[in-house]
């Protein structure tokens, strides 16, 4: 029974760092697809 509450804490606790890493991603990939990079011009 402890290993099974173990495995659902961690996948709780992995779904949030999924969010917590995906988001930043997201919005980072947002910001370099509408601006041009300097470096390129």
């Amino acid at each position: 029974m402890k290993d099974t509450s173990i495995h659902s804490l961690f996948k709780t606790e992995n779904l949030y760092f999924h969010y917590f890493v995906m988001l930043p991603l997201f919005f980072f990939g947002i910001c370099v697809c509408s601006f041009p990079c300097p470096l390129e011009i």
